[in-house]
């Protein structure tokens, strides 16, 4: 087995040595933002500096890309309200005569995060894609994964995904895509409550399938737009205590419809505009709603999550870069818990050599 290993990498590591290799490209940059939640009393204040770097090289039959950042962020409103971000990435891409190949790993983590404490989530991918040159349809069958580590919340868990999607791009004007994807979810650290509520050993698992359809072109020279949409299926042994007595069996059950829009202007090479909304409808198959007094009702637990946002960049040298942002994002439902509602406003410097 080693032995078949050994011959699958070496030549993959002379490919990597003999590529032509381009200067990797570096960027520092400093925000400030303001953003409101519904659930907290005022304002809050974050503001953040980071750091990047990408690199990108040519192999004699695709590319290899490397990606490494950066942030740490505090609270201008509570000096003790602090975290980091940090962020490393690579990709491979091979081209065949009729198919190409990735493969991708990325790991992100932190020493010390507002919400987790400390946290780690390596992710890794690897794709197959027909793309026959003279057609102008794709085919793509990519598996990926992550684990999540948190070091102070219940919901340490392992992912696993598989995707099928066909693509149609007869122009740059307009192209479509339809996808299928299934995904398992284990989770280490939830467990199911029996009649008492207390916890039992069975740990949580979640059996997620989705599909997918998203249209996208050019209008004119400047306008890139894309028309998405998708429905999801959620299958979990998750359940709930909700009063003395009362367990609600199946309770994470769901499935929902999600409806996203994106426009992407840019007139000139030192500006650009961007926007984008969302709309979805997520129903509880079994969960049913709190009322305001915190009663149970007869009622299925139903959301609707809309919001948007709308971003502006500019720069007169193409080294400093200027970028404000707005975003808006509400939910409705008869449940207090999940009727909220939160925004921001953010503004950056960036720059990049």
């Amino acid at each position: 087995m080693c032995n078949k290993i050994a011959l699958f990498f070496i030549p993959l590591i002379l490919t990597v040595m003999t590529a032509e290799a381009y200067d990797p490209s570096y960027s520092f940059g400093t925000y400030g933002q303001i953003e409101k939640y519904s659930d907290t009393g005022g304002a809050e204040y974050p503001a953040g500096i980071s750091a990047d770097a990408f690199q990108r090289n040519t192999l004699p039959s695709g590319y290899y890309s490397w990606y490494a950042a950066a942030l740490f962020e505090y609270y201008l409103n509570d000096p003790d309200k602090y975290e980091d971000r940090e962020n490393l990435a690579a990709d491979l891409h091979l081209e065949g005569d009729l198919f190409a190949y990735e493969a991708g790993s990325t790991l992100s983590f932190s020493f010390n995060s507002i919400d987790y404490s400390s946290y780690i989530q390596p992710d890794w991918s690897a794709s197959v894609i027909m793309n026959p040159s003279d057609f102008p349809y794709s085919v793509r069958l990519n598996y990926s994964g992550s684990w999540i580590y948190q070091e102070s919340y219940f919901e340490d868990r392992i992912i696993n995904r598989l995707q099928l999607s066909g693509a149609y791009d007869p122009s740059l004007r307009f192209g479509v895509e339809i996808s299928l994807k299934a995904a398992l979810e284990d989770y280490s650290e939830y467990y199911v409550l029996d009649d008492n509520g207390e916890d039992t050993s069975e740990e949580r698992r979640d059996y997620i399938l989705s599909a997918g359809l998203s249209f996208e072109g050019l209008a004119g020279y400047f306008l890139n737009w894309k028309l998405s949409s998708g429905m999801k299926f959620q299958d979990s042994n998750a359940n709930r205590w909700i009063s003395v007595n009362e367990l609600e069996k199946d309770s994470e059950d769901l499935k929902s419809l999600l409806l996203q829009s994106e426009i992407n202007w840019s007139p000139i090479i030192s500006f650009k505009f961007g926007a984008e909304y969302f709309l979805e409808y997520v129903l509880y198959t079994y969960r049913k709603a709190s009322a305001s007094g915190g009663f149970i009702t007869d009622d299925n637990l139903a959301v609707v999550n809309t919001g948007g946002s709308i971003d502006l960049g500019w720069t007169f040298n193409s080294s400093l870069f200027y970028n404000t942002s707005f975003l808006l994002n509400r939910s409705y439902s008869s449940d207090p818990e999940f009727d909220e509602w939160n925004f921001s406003i953010k503004g950056w410097l960036q720059y990049s050599f």
